[in-house]
């Protein structure tokens, strides 16, 4: 159960789409906390004295519909180049690159702050009232503000991102990166203490009883072998374990 959960959290640490739903569902929370802002400084005659955005309701339409259609077209030509050069990269290197990709933590953040600006700017704009619609017009200064701030932190973001994409699929940071994986995956299952026996060894006997083997349920690849709950059981009934099939090996049902 242990292994399984952290098989879970590794795909869930290492997936593209977890920071993305993150970053937009708290992009949804703030649209609406920010039109509710919007709502109370309405009443307020100071508000009109701060740098907020100074617009009516049709120019607040044009500048929110520029920004999401702007950020999902930007989004969608973006990853799919990077998709393309990702593919040609993992042909001639190593596929690691493809899992390096979905498992960086800078195209993670990169991408959920592409939706959630779009997110952003799409559930404002159904706030924004005109005059001719209910006879009043309502226009949110703060959130037409703050959609033009995630907007240009978004440029940022993609200048950042067009450096990182290309330094990444370098022969040099592929090679360092599954170096630096493969020696995280020793030190997990060989730690510093391998080596240096608690208790002193026991003599086993030669095993003469037949073994009672444990038969796999469905067929797919050993991911990982929780060792610790195999210590522990041998420990309680004097067993002796043998694994058979490694890690990374194809196990058939039976």
């Amino acid at each position: 159960m242990v292994q399984r959960i952290r098989s879970w959290g590794h795909n869930l640490r290492d997936g593209l789409w977890f920071v993305p739903a993150l970053m937009t569902s708290v992009a949804v929370v703030l649209a609406l906390l920010l039109v509710r802002v919007d709502q109370r400084l309405l009443l307020d005659r100071r508000a009109e004295a701060m740098w907020l955005f100074g617009g009516g309701a049709e120019g607040a339409r044009g500048v929110l519909t520029a920004i999401s259609s702007t950020m999902i077209t930007v989004t969608g030509v973006v990853f799919s180049i990077t998709i393309v050069a990702l593919q040609l990269a993992s042909s001639q290197f190593t596929p690691r690159v493809l899992r390096s990709f979905t498992g960086d933590r800078g195209n993670q953040i990169v991408l959920g702050a592409f939706i959630s600006t779009f997110t952003f700017a799409l559930l404002v704009l159904r706030a924004v009232r005109s005059a001719t619609e209910d006879g009043q017009t309502f226009v949110p200064s703060v959130s037409v503000t703050m959609a033009i701030a995630l907007t240009l932190a978004s440029i940022g973001l993609l200048i950042y991102y067009i450096h990182h994409a290309a330094r990444s699929i370098q022969a040099a940071v592929v090679i360092d990166r599954a170096a630096n994986d493969a020696l995280g995956v020793i030190d997990g299952l060989f730690p510093a203490d391998v080596g240096h026996p608690v208790d002193p060894a026991a003599e086993f006997p030669l095993l003469t009883a037949p073994g009672t083997p444990v038969r796999s349920v469905g067929s797919g690849y050993v991911q990982a072998i929780n060792a610790d709950s195999l210590f522990d059981l041998a420990d309680r009934d004097q067993l002796v374990v043998r694994l058979e099939p490694r890690i990374g090996e194809f196990v058939l049902p039976g």
